[in-house]
């Protein structure tokens, strides 16, 4: 592998609207997606059901960040790469999930490389 590919080879890929949060991490070489984690999942869902939280608030983008960092940690995944300049209108638009979201996933010890 040669430039980019080997020094970044796992992408954080995030879906921030205005009713879900979602991020993927994609693994570059193999074009395959190495872990995802949503506000949308069956777990989050069932939270969700017995608690008066909105699916929107930033505590539901830490939980996805926390979640996506966990499994990332059982792939062994340690950092990954985040495009700032493709995600500067997420960050934008809703500040304060893009950053929970981020801090999340560094609570579980992933490095986030700009």
């Amino acid at each position: 592998m040669v430039g980019a590919l080997a020094t970044k080879p796992y992408v954080l890929r995030l879906n921030i609207t205005l009713r879900y949060t979602s991020a993927l991490v994609i693994h570059r070489p193999t074009r395959r997606c190495a872990a995802s984690a949503s506000s949308q999942e069956k777990e989050f869902k069932q939270t969700l059901a017995g608690s008066a939280e909105n699916v929107r608030a930033v505590d539901i983008a830490r939980k996805v960040g926390n979640l996506l960092g966990s499994r990332l940690a059982v792939k062994g995944v340690d950092r990954v790469h985040l495009d700032l300049v493709k995600e500067a209108s997420k960050q934008a638009r809703d500040c304060r999930r893009f950053q929970a979201l981020i801090g999340g996933i560094q609570e579980k010890g992933i490095e986030i490389i700009p």
